[in-house]
C-alpha cells in the first residue's frame, strides 16, 4: 500500500538514529521518492550524508513486482 509505505518512510527519515535515517534514504531513493529527502539536506550524520551522496541506487520497478535473483 503506497500511502503506508510513504508514511513509514517519513517516520524513519525523522528518526533520531542516523542508521535508521540512512536506510530510509536508501529506500526512498530506490522507490523514487526523492521528494521526501529535501528535509535531510542539512543532516550532519555521516551515514545519512553518504546515502544522500550516492548516485548508484537503482530504482525499483514496482509495476513488475519484486526483483528476482
Amino acid at each position: 500500500d503506497e500511502p503506508a509505505v510513504l508514511h513509514a518512510l517519513r517516520v524513519a527519515l525523522t528518526d533520531e538514529r542516523g542508521v535508521v535515517r540512512a536506510h530510509a534514504v536508501w529506500a526512498a531513493r530506490r522507490l523514487g521518492a526523492d521528494k521526501l529527502l529535501v528535509s535531510l539536506a542539512t543532516d550532519d550524520d555521516e551515514m545519512v550524508r553518504a546515502e544522500l551522496d550516492r548516485a548508484d541506487v537503482p530504482r525499483l520497478d514496482v509495476r513488475s513486482g519484486p526483483a528476482r535473483a
